[in-house]
């Protein structure tokens, strides 16, 4: 999985799905396919999703705790 794309987009998509629940076991799930980079949230008990447009390099998925993925995101330039 590579792709690019803009900060406050993707920092927008997160916020979205972080609506879900902040708790410790919420985790957001990432898939590359084509150009559009989609991401859904559980808690396990419910899920939230959203969609932003990305330029692909290689497609794929990935697993990822909320509050890591959201504290990488801050950290990022732009």
């Amino acid at each position: 999985m590579n792709f690019t794309c803009n900060k406050k987009d993707f920092a927008n998509a997160l916020n979205i799905v972080m609506n879900v629940d902040k708790g410790k076991d919420a985790v957001v799930f990432l898939r590359l396919d084509g150009d559009t980079l989609e991401m859904q949230a559980t808690n396990r008990t419910i899920g939230i999703g959203a969609k932003i447009e990305v330029k692909t390099e290689a497609e794929g998925d990935a697993l990822i705790h909320m509050k890591l993925l959201a504290s990488i995101v801050a950290k990022l330039p732009g």
